[in-house]
Order: structure tokens, then C-alpha cells, then sequence
């Protein structure tokens, strides 16, 4: 789902640019950057799932507060295998469970 929402909006970018469809996406995404203001998908998608944590933690929603104070107590070392949306979020979760 991730890569045909990148590919439609890299599609997107290069219609209004006016940029040929053989522009490399890191030079896509550098333009929409810089003359439309876009954020990557990837970027976008981190920005509203550290917003959604931080808020949740704010308005101290149960079932964010109960998800992340679960995700604390099973993050026992720096190295994740496998990471999840919430180890994007890290910071966002220090600043409301700070370390002991």
C-alpha cells in the first residue's frame, strides 16, 4: 500500500513539475520540496504518527497511554530487530516518560 501511495504521489509531482517521468525520485522529492512544500510519504507518515502519539499522551488518551507505557516496559535494549511505528516516536515518548 506504502509503495502505491509513493508511486501515485511521485506521479503526482512530476505532472505538476512538469518534470519528465524518467526524473529520479530523489530529485522529485528534493523539487517538491523545495517548490511545493511537500514532505516525502515516509516523512509525512513519521511526522503524523509522532503527532497522534503526542497527543494521545497529552490528553492522556487510555488506550496510547496503556500502548506505550506496554512498549517501555519491553524496551530492554537499543537494538530493535524489528521496529515499530512507536520507535519513531521515541522522543516524543522520552519527554513524557522521562528515564529513571
Amino acid at each position: 500500500m506504502f509503495l502505491i501511495v509513493n508511486c501515485i504521489s511521485n506521479t503526482a509531482v512530476r505532472s505538476i513539475l512538469k518534470l519528465k517521468y524518467d526524473t529520479p525520485s530523489n530529485i522529485v522529492h528534493h523539487e517538491a520540496f523545495n517548490k511545493l512544500k511537500l514532505l516525502t510519504v515516509s516523512n509525512r507518515l513519521f511526522e503524523l504518527s509522532e503527532r497522534y502519539v503526542g497527543t494521545g499522551l497529552s490528553h492522556s488518551i487510555p488506550l496510547v497511554v496503556r500502548l506505550v507505557k506496554e512498549y517501555k516496559e519491553g524496551f530492554k535494549s537499543r537494538y530493535i530487530e524489528y521496529p515499530t511505528p512507536l520507535c519513531n516516536c521515541y522522543l516524543t515518548i522520552s519527554s513524557y516518560f522521562p528515564e529513571t
